[in-house]
């Protein structure tokens, strides 16, 4: 059984999150603290980034276990992601001729279900480095779709370019 942990350090505007896997080569991962949003609502979504990855990579997992998250922040978290979605256009037009990441990955109906999306993160890369277009259906029949929704709301927060 593999065993992951998570750390955090914070430098000079710079939040590193470290995941590391017992066995295998440390995962880092490393962004810029947009200076448009409150260091509040940041540290909440960091907070539910990494109380949704640790539980899924944790020997700890079952099925229809819930991760147990902060509902009040969930809700900031809601509460902000919808405003960056209603500042959106309902069509995309997405430059990925840009210089820093000419690709694009698509994803579609993960169905609540966290432990695919993790793994689809953990294979691809994180939304930080890697852009991701999700296509819809990203609740029921999985046990876990508000993990699933919070997990991609803080990613779309934290990384409004690379999440659409």
């Amino acid at each position: 059984m593999e065993q992951k942990t998570m750390e955090q350090t914070e430098n000079a505007g710079d939040i590193d999150i470290k995941i590391k896997e017992r066995g295998n080569s440390d995962l880092s991962i490393n962004f810029q603290i947009s200076k448009k949003l409150t260091m509040t609502i940041e540290r909440k979504c960091l907070k539910a980034i990494e109380e949704i990855i640790t539980f899924c990579s944790s020997g700890l997992r079952r099925p229809n276990y819930f991760v147990p998250f902060n509902v009040s922040d969930s809700y900031e978290i809601i509460k902000k992601a919808k405003e960056i979605l209603n500042q959106e256009r309902s069509v995309l037009q997405i430059d990925l001729n840009s210089t820093e990441n000419s690709s694009i990955n698509v994803v579609g109906d993960i169905h609540g279900n966290i432990d695919i999306l993790v793994r689809i993160f953990s294979s691809e890369g994180y939304p930080s480095t890697t852009k991701y277009i999700f296509l819809g259906d990203y609740i029921d029949r999985g046990s876990n779709s508000c993990e699933v929704l919070i997990l991609l709301y803080s990613y779309k927060i934290l990384f409004p370019n690379n999440v659409f």
